[in-house]
């Protein structure tokens, strides 16, 4: 799987493309950006859940929900972030 590498304030985040496409997958599933995600990653006022059922975290904003896992690497991979009007209805 390729990933777009992405190094902000210290952390490294991994965002995959969408499979047999040159797009990265929360654009095409979700019309988001790496910028959507990570302004809600550095929202200071959000705190992360731990969904210990996926193994993964989960932040919601008022306009997004991001989901991720740290990697034993220390660096973040980008499972999903998508607006709230597009929020599934169970995880």
């Amino acid at each position: 799987m390729r990933y777009e590498r992405i190094e902000k304030q210290g952390f490294t985040f991994l965002f995959p493309y969408h499979e047999g496409t040159d797009m990265l997958h929360t654009w095409v599933r979700h019309t988001t950006t790496p910028e959507d995600a990570l302004e809600v990653f550095f929202d200071e006022s959000l705190t992360e859940k731990y969904d210990a059922q996926f193994d993964r975290y989960e932040m919601r904003s008022r306009t997004h929900i991001l989901t991720f896992a740290q990697l034993p690497s220390g660096a973040f991979l980008i499972l999903s972030c998508m607006r709230i009007d597009n929020e599934p209805t169970s995880f």
